[in-house]
C-alpha cells in the first residue's frame, strides 16, 4: 500500500505486506494517490525503504526481505522458470547462449580475455570450495563422460589442436607453480600412473607398450643430432644413478631382463641390422679401450668377470653349450687371424731384407708354383700316366732347379750351386 504521512515530509511511501484494507486510514486532509492495486507489486526492497525514518528503516527492510515483493529476485524467477522449461526450449537457449558467448569471444580483447578467464577460474575456485564430496565426485564423473564423448567424435585436427592447447596450457601452469606445488604433482602424476598401471589388463598394457614404441619411433626420427646427443647423455646418466643405487640381487634380476631382451632383439633383426650392431659394438669397445685410464681397465675387467661369473652361473645347459660352441670358433678364428698375421709380418720382413738377386728368385718360384698348379703336373708326375709335353718339361726343370737352388740357400747360407 501507498500512503503520504506528515512525519516523512509530505512523501509517500509503501507499507510492506498490508492491504488498503488493513492499513491505518487516511487523514482527511491528505488525499491518498490514486493507484492500481498491482503497483504494490513492483516495490523492491530499495523503493521499501525509501522515505522511512531513522527508527524503522532497519525493521521494515528484513520484513520487507521476508515479504514476496522482495523475495522474487531475477536470479529466483530465471532458476524457477529453468526448471520448468522443456527440453527443446533448454536445448534452444543453451544453444542461443553458446552462439552469443561464441560471438563475444570471436570479438574480445586480449585484455577482456585475460579478465574473463580470470574472472572465470575465482568463480569456479568459489564453487568448488562450496561443493561436498559427493558433488565433487559427481562433477569428476560428467566431465570423464564427456570428454570420453568428445574424444571419441573428434577429427584428428581437433585432436591436434587440443593436445596442442593442453600442452601450452601445461607450460604455463608449470611456469607459475612453486618447489611444493611441483613436487605435488610429481607425486600425483606418479599415483595415478601406478593405479593405471595396476589396474590394466594384458591386453592394454601390450597396446600401451606399442604405443609408446611408435611415439619413441617418431619422436626419435624427427629429433636432429644434438637432441639425440643430449637425449643419449640423459639415458646413461640415469642408467648409472640407477646402477649405482642397486642391490646385487636387483643387478642380476636386471642381467637377467637385459639378457632375455637382448635375445628377442638378436632373433628379430635383419642380417643388415645385425652387422650394423656388431660394428657399432666394436667401434664402442674400441673407443672405450683407446680412452679408459688404468684404473677403468681394471673396473673393467673385474667387471667383466663379475658379469661372466653371475652368467654362466644363470645359465641352462643349452646355453651352455652354445657358450662354448661360440668360444671354440672364437678361438679357431682367433688362432687363424694369428697364424695370417704372422704369416703376413714374416712376408713382408723377409721381402724388406731380401736381395734384388733373392726377389727375382722368389717371384721366378711363384710363377712356377702358379704354373704348376694350373697344369696339374704334379699329379701326372707322381701317377705316371702321360708323359708331360714340352712346356711342362720347362716347367718340372725350373721347379727342380729353383728347388734345388732354395735348399742350398738355406743349407749354405748362400746362393752358390
Amino acid at each position: 500500500m501507498i500512503r503520504k504521512t506528515d512525519e516523512d515530509g509530505g512523501h509517500y511511501r509503501a507499507v510492506i505486506g498490508k492491504t488498503n484494507e488493513q492499513a491505518p486510514a487516511p487523514k482527511a486532509s491528505e488525499k491518498a494517490p490514486q493507484r492500481h492495486q498491482s503497483s504494490l507489486m513492483v516495490v523492491d526492497g530499495i523503493a521499501c525503504l525509501r522515505g522511512a525514518t531513522a527508527e524503522n528503516k532497519m525493521d521494515e527492510a528484513q520484513e520487507g526481505m521476508k515479504g514476496k515483493m522482495c523475495g522474487r529476485t531475477g536470479l529466483e524467477r530465471g532458476r524457477k522458470r529453468r526448471l520448468k522449461e522443456s527440453a527443446e526450449r533448454k536445448d534452444r537457449r543453451l544453444e542461443a547462449a553458446r552462439r552469443s558467448s561464441a560471438r563475444r569471444r570471436a570479438t574480445e580483447t586480449s585484455e577482456e580475455r585475460f579478465i574473463r578467464l580470470e574472472m572465470q577460474r575465482m568463480r569456479d575456485r568459489e564453487r568448488l570450495a562450496k561443493e561436498t564430496p559427493e558433488e565433487r565426485n559427481r562433477r569428476l564423473q560428467v566431465k570423464r563422460s564427456s570428454n570420453i564423448v568428445k574424444k571419441a567424435t573428434e577429427t584428428p585436427d581437433e585432436r591436434e589442436a587440443r593436445l596442442r592447447r593442453h600442452r601450452t596450457l601445461a607450460r604455463e601452469r608449470m611456469a607459475r607453480e612453486t618447489p611444493e606445488e611441483r613436487e605435488h604433482r610429481l607425486q600425483m602424476t606418479r599415483l595415478a600412473r601406478a593405479r593405471r598401471l595396476a589396474a590394466e589388463t594384458p591386453e592394454e598394457k601390450q597396446a600401451r607398450l606399442e604405443k609408446n614404441r611408435e611415439r619413441v619411433r617418431a619422436r626419435m626420427a624427427r629429433e636432429t643430432t644434438e637432441e639425440r646427443n643430449h637425449r643419449m647423455e640423459l639415458m646413461r646418466r640415469r642408467a648409472a644413478i640407477r646402477r649405482a643405487a642397486e642391490t646385487p640381487e636387483q643387478r642380476l634380476i636386471r642381467l637377467q631382463k637385459d639378457r632375455v631382451y637382448s635375445q628377442e632383439k638378436i632373433l628379430k633383426e635383419t642380417p643388415e641390422e645385425r652387422s650394423h650392431r656388431l660394428a657399432l659394438a666394436r667401434l664402442r669397445s674400441a673407443i672405450n679401450r683407446a680412452t679408459e685410464t688404468l684404473g677403468e681397465k681394471k673396473a673393467r675387467l673385474e667387471r667383466d668377470r663379475l658379469c661372466r661369473s653371475a652368467r654362466i652361473a644363470m645359465e641352462s645347459p643349452g646355453e651352455r653349450n652354445q657358450r662354448l660352441e661360440a668360444e671354440r670358433r672364437s678361438a679357431v678364428r682367433r688362432r687363424t687371424a694369428e697364424t695370417l698375421e704372422q704369416t703376413e709380418r714374416l712376408r713382408r720382413s723377409v721381402a724388406a731384407n731380401e736381395t734384388p738377386e733373392e726377389k727375382m728368385h722368389r717371384l721366378a718360384l711363384a710363377r712356377y708354383r702358379a704354373a704348376v698348379k694350373r697344369t696339374g703336373l704334379v699329379d701326372k708326375l707322381v701317377s705316371g700316366a702321360e708323359e708331360p709335353s714340352s712346356e711342362e718339361s720347362e716347367i718340372r726343370i725350373g721347379v727342380v732347379f729353383s728347388l734345388s737352388k732354395t735348399a742350398s740357400v738355406h743349407l749354405n747360407g748362400s746362393e752358390e750351386d
